[in-house]
């Protein structure tokens, strides 16, 4: 027994039968879930994240393995646990011909929640202004957002978020990670965030797990992922002639790597590095300290980097 929210043990899962019957979408996967902050789930297309967020709710049955929710095995005791659970799988699931406003005192009534927690939900994702429009007439983005509202309604201990910010606008996305940000701020919600956005998850989670063909290959705090992707200390250099930087210092024997208005230099001190330059002749407008970003360690990870 361990304190984390989700327990996941040797969990399998593969679809079809006989000779239709695939590989396993998720296969002997281990995974914990520590109480607080946001968990980002990371993997390319196919690698069994969708599915293990369904086992987690009951949605999809295991073939083999375990899991446990707030110390509960599901979905065997799913029941106990649902009313601290809240979810945004598989999209907004909404009643378009009723307002906002209605569709969450639906689902208040349906779970014996105090009315005035609507208004407080409406507020927290910025609808109270269209609460008493038909759901029909909002744009993609309010879905999502009074998805959201209905996902934490009953103040989850748990909140799984699958693709929150899929098919959303620049100016969409930047809300969503805003209210997710609020939320697991509040501390009182743990959020497990699944999404092919490597950019969003690196500027709200704390700790990721990556997944590939349905088996965990990395996990653990975000930093500590981004510096064991990295092959060592990482130098940026910017400069007005990168191919002329990189030739003097390959000639020292020095790994570069040309990027957006300069070069990356790995395994060396900034110092040396902008001495070689200067010795060189070349101008340099700044030297500075380089770190992975969370594509690169996912590259590394999944073995797609080149």
């Amino acid at each position: 027994m361990t304190d984390a929210l989700v327990e996941i043990r040797d969990l399998t899962k593969t679809f079809g039968r006989g000779a239709r019957r695939a590989g396993p979408a998720v296969d002997g996967l281990s995974l914990d879930v520590s109480p607080g902050g946001i968990f980002g789930l990371l993997g390319p297309n196919g690698s069994g994240k969708t599915t293990t967020l369904r086992m987690l709710f009951g949605l999809v049955r295991p073939d083999a393995g375990s899991i446990r929710v707030l110390g509960r095995p599901v979905p065997q005791h799913l029941w106990e646990v649902a009313p601290q659970m809240g979810a945004l799988i598989d999209g907004p699931r909404l009643l378009p011909n009723m307002t906002g406003r209605r569709n969450l005192e639906l689902l208040a009534a349906i779970r014996s929640i105090a009315p005035n927690r609507i208004d407080e939900v409406l507020e927290l994702v910025a609808l109270a202004h269209r609460a008493g429009d038909q759901v029909r007439t909002y744009s993609h983005g309010m879905r999502q957002r009074l998805a959201l509202a209905a996902a934490i309604l009953g103040r989850p201990r748990l909140l799984v978020l699958d693709e929150p910010s899929n098919g959303l606008d620049p100016a969409g996305m930047s809300q969503m990670r805003a209210f997710i940000t609020q939320l697991a701020q509040q501390g009182d919600v743990t959020v497990v965030l699944s999404s092919h956005l490597l950019s969003e998850v690196e500027q709200v989670c704390d700790r990721v797990a990556i997944l590939n063909q349905g088996r965990l290959v990395s996990s653990g705090p975000l930093k500590e992922i981004l510096s064991s992707a990295a092959s060592g200390p990482w130098v940026r250099v910017r400069c007005e002639d990168p191919v002329r930087a990189a030739a003097i210092l390959t000639a020292f024997g020095c790994t570069v790597e040309g990027v957006a208005g300069g070069i990356r230099v790995a395994g060396s001190d900034q110092r040396e590095v902008l001495s070689r330059l200067l010795d060189g002749g070349l101008t340099v407008q700044g030297v500075s300290e380089d770190q992975r970003t969370l594509e690169e360690a996912f590259l590394t990870a999944t073995g797609e980097s080149t």
